[in-house]
C-alpha cells in the first residue's frame, strides 16, 4: 500500500498533465506579436509581426459590450508591419 504523501504527489502530478492536456488542446495558435509604441514626435504606433500566413484586421475590445478599435490591413500584412 503506498503513503499518503505519495498518493498526494502521484495525485498531484495527475492533475496537473491533464490540466495541460486540457489547457493546450483548447488555444488558438498565435498568427502574430503585436506592441505599441510612439514615434519621435510622440504619436503611437503599433508593431505587428505575423509569424505566418498573413492578418488582415484585428478588434480590441474592452468588454463584450465595449469595442476599443479596430485596424484593418488591405492588402494583408505579412512579416513585420508597423
Amino acid at each position: 500500500m503506498r503513503s499518503l504523501p505519495g498518493m498526494r504527489r502521484a495525485l498531484a502530478v495527475a492533475v496537473a498533465g491533464a490540466a495541460a492536456l486540457l489547457a493546450a488542446g483548447c488555444t488558438v495558435p498565435g498568427g502574430a506579436v503585436a506592441g505599441v509604441g510612439v514615434d519621435s514626435k510622440g504619436n503611437p504606433v503599433g508593431y505587428l509581426q505575423v509569424c505566418h500566413d498573413h492578418i488582415d484586421g484585428t478588434t480590441i475590445y474592452i468588454d463584450d459590450a465595449h469595442k476599443f478599435g479596430t485596424w484593418e490591413s488591405s492588402p494583408a500584412a505579412t512579416g513585420f508591419t508597423s
